[in-house]
């Protein structure tokens, strides 16, 4: 990879993010342009490697891997693993991402676009949670849904803040208009990772607290929130979504939204211990409904269809099956090369996206956590 390929991949993130009307076009939870991106980030590292003749044999292997996969299951959320061989030379540019994203002006030019699909979602009386009924917050980006629009705008507000820091403060505060929980998480551990003592402290155990531990640790708590979340149903103490409405709902946890997130990871646990062969290559979202009205029936518990684990492990596990380990222990080695004590902060806000939001460490969101790091580094 080129320098020159180096800065149109920061581009191309910062456009498939922030520029391209994503939510309007293709629905916030539709996961094709996770795969246009990633076919894109295969296509020119393909014609890179090409041209210079070094095409690594290693890297053949899995992309054909991943296309036959993709073809046998016919998930084509497979292709979307082509992108980490890629996201790991990508990195290795960290000097030439730096200087070019700090004398660009498209970061700017992404903060009138958030601000320009915020009036026309709002207009239109959509997005905001989602397809539909526009919801509660006050803040949305083009991929249309106010979680999302929190996770872009924090990774947006960390870039400008390297460039301009009233600006960066600013847009930080603009964030807040997302109401979104995860937002404010995510906020709260940049501001604490920023104290000496605690960086200290982070210097000391960083190789222990790595991605892939983080996520073996969070793992098995959410499953064991997934439990707890089931006794609150079953004990009637779980509380609807009209009580949750605006600001309330940034203080109480234990509504519908975080059942159903929960619940989920509970379901698909139990899904690959009961049907062992789901866990080699992963499991359709038919056979997903299928099993999870089983289980929630025999359990007696709602079963929200409509709505996913809202964690990027579980939800790959049930997408890639063992695949997940392998991605998971790469993109952790790869960002061993650029995370420090200074950016471990906005490293973890953005861990907190991944296991509470699903969003954050893969496709385009792995590159633009990767840009923000860089900065930071």
């Amino acid at each position: 990879m080129t320098n020159r390929s180096s800065k149109f991949i920061v581009c191309l993130v910062f456009f498939t993010i922030f520029i391209f009307p994503n939510g309007l076009v293709f629905g916030s939870f539709n996961a094709i342009h996770n795969h246009i991106f990633c076919g894109m980030l295969g296509g020119i590292y393909l014609i890179h490697k090409m041209r210079s003749g070094k095409l690594p044999v290693n890297i053949l292997i899995i992309w054909s891997l991943v296309l036959g996969v993709s073809i046998y299951t016919k998930r084509f959320g497979f292709i979307d693993m082509i992108a980490l061989p890629v996201f790991g030379e990508f990195i290795t540019h960290k000097d030439t991402i730096k200087k070019y994203v700090i004398k660009s002006w498209l970061p700017y030019i992404c903060v009138v676009f958030t601000i320009g699909y915020t009036f026309v979602y709002r207009t239109l009386g959509i997005g905001g949670r989602g397809e539909g009924e526009i919801g509660s917050g006050l803040l949305i980006s083009a991929i249309g849904e106010i979680n999302l629009t929190g996770l872009s705008v924090f990774l947006l507000a960390m870039v400008i803040r390297k460039k301009n820091k009233l600006i960066g403060y600013f847009i930080m505060m603009l964030g807040l208009l997302t109401l979104s929980r995860s937002y404010i998480l995510a906020l709260i551990c940049a501001f604490i990772f920023s104290f000496e003592f605690i960086k200290k402290i982070v210097d000391k155990i960083i190789n222990k607290i790595n991605y892939l531990n983080l996520t073996v640790i969070s793992s098995v708590l959410l499953f064991g929130v997934s439990v707890i979340f089931i006794r609150l149903y079953l004990s009637g103490n779980i509380i609807s979504y009209n009580v949750t409405a605006g600001v309330s709902r940034i203080f109480k946890l234990n509504d519908y939204s975080n059942l159903f997130r929960f619940l989920a990871i509970f379901i698909i646990v139990t899904i690959v211990g009961k049907h062992s062969q789901t866990l080699l290559l992963g499991f359709s979202d038919e056979e997903y409904l299928r099993y999870g009205k089983e289980i929630t029936s025999s359990l007696g518990v709602v079963f929200g269809a409509g709505i996913g684990t809202h964690n990027l492990f579980f939800s790959h596990l049930k997408m890639y099956g063992l695949a997940v380990f392998l991605e998971i222990y790469l993109v952790s080695k790869y960002l061993k090369n650029i995370l420090n004590s200074n950016n471990y902060g906005i490293f973890f806000g953005i861990f907190l996206y991944c296991i509470i939001l699903g969003n954050g460490l893969s496709s385009y969101w792995l590159y633009l956590s990767a840009i923000v790091l860089i900065l930071y580094e």
